[in-house]
């Protein structure tokens, strides 16, 4: 995933977030249901 600071894996970033806020936070901010496989979602979007 292209981000304003280079190549990062959606992966990493969405792991990082989930370690500083917590799944449900992390769901909350992006608008998902809390049912939202993140890992999921973040190998999708490298995928793109």
């Amino acid at each position: 995933m292209k981000t304003s600071i280079g190549d990062i894996p959606a992966r990493e970033l969405i792991d990082e977030l989930i370690r500083r806020l917590g799944v449900a936070e992390v769901c909350r901010r992006l608008e998902l249901p809390e049912s939202t496989d993140l890992c999921q979602l973040a190998d999708q979007l490298d995928r793109l």
